[in-house]
């Protein structure tokens, strides 16, 4: 499976989201993200509903992150609304909040969060965290391209190239 990475980014924070953008540009990031500002305009958006009814102009993520303390409809609605639409392409559901509860991190998963992740003080360490996102989302999803005349690389269970030292 290959699919393109689209990325909306569902946070209320405007520092957030400022952190997040240099982040993202700092990483290198070339896939194109949106932000919108809670969980009500994320579901709009999934939706295509006004002013994101163009889906030229809004294609449908293939990445959700999402934060979960947020006004009008928090992360968590959000991800139960996700289970209730099940007529949608379901997207790689990332959790980046400040709550380190370990019932929000069971919470998260039971309702399908793929990776949960709180945001980090150091805006060195949310890049590196934005680099472990896209270096996991090329692993896991575009296949690689075999060389000729080359051995093809072993993927171990976890989607990392064996037999390759990983900074970490």
């Amino acid at each position: 499976m290959s699919e393109a990475l689209r990325i909306l980014i569902a946070e209320d924070d405007a520092n957030d989201v400022t952190l997040l953008q240099r982040a993202f540009s700092k990483a290198g990031m070339q896939a194109p993200v949106c932000f919108v500002r809670d969980g009500q305009e994320a579901i709009e958006y999934l939706q295509g509903a006004p002013p994101f009814e163009d889906r030229e102009a809004h294609p449908l993520p293939t990445m959700l992150v999402i934060d979960l303390k947020m006004p009008r409809m928090d992360g968590f609605q959000v991800l139960e609304w996700l289970q209730g639409h099940t007529d949608l392409a379901r997207p790689f559901i990332v959790v980046l909040t400040s709550s380190e509860q370990p019932g929000d991190v069971h919470r998260a998963y039971s309702l399908g969060a793929d990776s949960y992740h709180v945001k980090p003080v150091e805006p060195d360490e949310l890049v590196h965290m934005v680099d472990r996102i896209q270096e996991y989302w090329r692993e896991k999803f575009v296949p690689r391209t075999p060389v000729p005349g080359r051995k093809s690389q072993l993927l171990g269970q976890n989607g990392f190239q064996s037999g390759r030292a990983r900074a970490g």
